[in-house]
């Protein structure tokens, strides 16, 4: 009996090291990254609206396409303005998104005065959603607005900052 127990034992102890063997089976995989080229965006020229004068009993516009023709309600002194251009440079035929301003652009002369451009007013020479850079991996785009003027708006210059960004697709 003892001797069968020992067996027994063995068995037990031998079937423990056949699970163990099993359980330790492993299998390598491979990791990848795919890393593109930074995407850059610089300011060309500056989005003007030129000069002009309110009208003395309403609100008027003066609208910058952004092909650079300016129109509007106000009146366009001059044939000064013109559409911000941006230069954008990525990877060689890669599809970017570009990303106008999403909230209103106040337009300030220093003191208390301002104009406001509204974020849907906006608008790009490009498809925003999906425009491709071009083989060298370069794209321009020129962007354009519509500034409300105030009712008797004050005279001097004004001045205002917005943001255009650019992701990859």
């Amino acid at each position: 009996m003892k001797t069968s127990l020992k067996l027994f034992a063995l068995g037990l102890v031998l079937a423990g090291f056949g699970m163990n063997a099993n359980a330790q089976n492993s299998v390598n995989n491979n990791a990848t990254a795919v890393v593109k080229q930074a995407l850059t965006i610089t300011k060309g020229s500056d989005l003007s609206f030129g000069t002009f004068s309110g009208l003395s009993d309403g609100i008027s516009t003066v609208i910058m396409s952004n092909a650079g023709a300016r129109t509007g309600t106000a009146d366009l002194i001059g044939t000064d303005g013109g559409a911000g251009t941006f230069s954008i440079t990525g990877e060689p035929s890669q599809q970017v998104a570009i990303t106008l301003p999403a909230s209103a652009t106040t337009l300030s002369d220093g003191a208390s005065h301002t104009m406001t451009i509204a974020a849907a007013s906006y608008n790009c020479d490009k498809t925003i959603a999906g425009v491709a850079l071009d083989g060298s991996g370069n794209l321009t785009i020129s962007v354009g607005a519509t500034l409300s003027v105030g009712n008797n708006q004050n005279a001097g210059s004004y001045t205002g900052t917005f943001a255009v960004s650019v992701n990859y697709n």
